[in-house]
């Protein structure tokens, strides 16, 4: 996800503790990958913060640099990549410009391993409406052609409350049945597009280990 979309505290609401540096700001506040982990009912979970990677003033050569410096904290590879966005600001302009940068680096495949998370769910809940009223009547076709595309998996986080742990459990459960379709396969070099093979170490991001 891009920078104040809510990443450090959607890492933050699935570890249960506050770990990753979190606040208000339009600047990246995280400046390196991080990684922390925690259990979730049975599983084991990693949990792999980035900074804003892809936002669309960085140009691909500049945001394989930073995913290179994530590449060692992650192994096997990733087996589900959380792309954040938050409530309400998904734009036409700007965030179809950013998923084209990720297709780029990533290629096609990443979707394949791809939960959309929503963030600021707590004014959904303001609202009185449901994350699947949200996708279905409120969010724009662009945003709706994403989930699509990410196998219409998505789920929705209130970072205000990092002790509602039903909320992390859901999106395990989730994750789970993706990693069933995907028959438990990670995301690794292989996929990258062939410009990218140089990169010689999985992308970072969600380990889950059942």
């Amino acid at each position: 996800g891009k920078t104040g979309s809510g990443k450090s505290s959607s890492g933050n609401t699935i570890l249960g503790r506050k770990e990753f540096k979190a606040e208000a700001s339009p600047q990246s506040v995280t400046r390196k990958c991080d990684k922390a982990d925690c259990k979730v009912d049975k599983h084991h979970v990693v949990v792999v913060d980035t900074p804003g990677l892809f936002d669309n003033n960085l140009t691909s050569g500049q945001v394989n640099e930073e995913l290179k410096k994530c590449f060692s904290l992650v192994s096997p590879g990733p087996h589900v990549f959380l792309l954040v966005l938050p409530i309400g600001r998904f734009t036409k302009g700007e965030d179809t410009e950013t998923l084209k940068l990720i297709e780029e680096v990533l290629g096609e495949n990443y979707k394949k391993f791809t939960v959309v998370l929503f963030t600021r769910g707590d004014t959904l809940e303001y609202a009185e409406v449901s994350i699947k009223d949200y996708t279905e009547h409120e969010c724009d076709e662009a945003c709706k052609n994403l989930i699509r595309d990410c196998g219409g998996r998505y789920h929705v986080f209130n970072n205000r409350e990092i002790k509602n742990r039903s909320q992390v459990t859901d999106l395990i459960k989730k994750i789970n049945i993706m990693m069933e379709d995907n028959e438990g396969s990670c995301y690794t070099r292989e996929m990258l597009p062939v410009n990218e093979t140089k990169i010689n170490s999985p992308v970072c991001a969600e380990n889950i280990n059942q």
